[in-house]
């Protein structure tokens, strides 16, 4: 009887051994994913920071545009002498 509750224990501590190996590989498999995301949020705020100096710039030129129409809207309008 001793002999069967030994491959109990033996077999109890080789499925907490299995299943701690296989929450350590799920461990490592969330850190890559984390890592990744990590990453690829890096990335889309560093290509969200070069758009939004892009727009910036536009705003500017169109800004500056913008004041050279009302510049030329606002001088008197010269008389045609036909």
């Amino acid at each position: 009887m001793s002999d069967l509750r030994d491959i109990w224990r033996i077999g109890a501590i080789e499925n907490k051994a299995n299943e701690a190996y296989r929450r350590l590989y799920e461990h490592d498999e969330a850190r890559r994913n984390l890592a990744y995301l990590e990453h690829t949020m890096r990335e889309s705020r560093s290509e969200i920071d070069g758009l939004r100096a892009e727009m910036q710039e536009l705003q500017r030129r169109f800004d500056e545009q913008t004041r050279l129409i009302e510049e030329l809207l606002a001088q008197p309008k010269e008389e045609s002498h036909e």
